[in-house]
């Protein structure tokens, strides 16, 4: 848990620096190069979260939409491939280890949605509710 906090509070961190979210929030502290900010506020936000439900809702909420992310992520390969990027490195049984990893997560994801729909579905709103902020800095980035 302790990683996750400290590595999750660096995407905030990283989009501020792109300017994609709020300017506070790309601020490291001056004496150990951490992103301070951007760890208070993951920390106000994850405590609100606790008090509001138990910690299985709180799992089922993570689990649901970091696997969405797991997907897109894996599927990214294929996007990058068919550009013609370059990597150091090889995927193992390409296309078929990726393809099947895919598969997978969209079955556990379809489980999630039946066994537990009210979970999955906050998940997915929670996610649904940063494109709005997405779009408004990325607007703003441009002009």
């Amino acid at each position: 848990m302790n990683g996750s906090i400290l590595t999750n509070a660096r995407v905030p961190y990283a989009m501020a620096q792109d300017k994609l979210f709020f300017h506070g929030l790309s601020q490291l502290s001056k004496a150990h190069r951490v992103p301070v900010v951007s760890i208070l506020v993951q920390a106000i936000v994850s405590s609100a979260l606790a008090l509001s439900g138990s910690f299985d809702q709180l799992t089922d909420y993570v689990v649901f939409a970091s696997w969405i992310y797991y997907a897109l992520g894996c599927g990214s390969i294929f996007i990058f491939r068919r550009r013609g990027l370059k990597a150091d490195y090889r995927v193992p049984l390409y296309p078929w280890l990726p393809m099947f990893f895919i598969v997978s997560a969209i079955f556990l994801l379809i489980n999630t949605l039946m066994t537990s729909p009210r979970e999955s579905l906050t998940g997915l709103a929670f996610m649904i509710i940063g494109i709005p902020f997405y779009l408004f800095f990325k607007k703003a980035k441009q002009t």
